[in-house]
């Protein structure tokens, strides 16, 4: 499986999700683990679901849970999350 690059109306689905539990400067100094760890456990399972979705597809049942992490945070990186979160906020959308 691979991570996916988003289109517009996902990419701001998926910054409307994250951008309630952390804003940009709150995660410069993480690692990308710390980062996906600490997003992952304040997501609740609704949220996750919708994550995973967004970032991987439909076809996840089959990974294990450390993989689905990897993947999900390989995608974050492709979609360039921390612009990502930015441009949501010029756009006058999250905190």
């Amino acid at each position: 499986m691979e991570s996916k690059i988003l289109n517009f109306p996902d990419a701001m689905k998926l910054a409307s999700i994250i951008s309630k539990y952390l804003d940009t400067e709150s995660i410069k100094e993480m690692t990308g683990e710390e980062f996906a760890y600490g997003l992952f456990d304040k997501l609740d399972e609704i949220e996750m679901i919708e994550v995973e979705k967004l970032l991987l597809g439909e076809d996840i049942l089959k990974l294990q849970p450390k993989e689905i992490l990897k993947l999900c945070l390989e995608s974050m990186i492709k979609n360039n999350l921390l612009d990502l979160l930015q441009s949501y906020k010029q756009l006058g959308f999250g905190k």
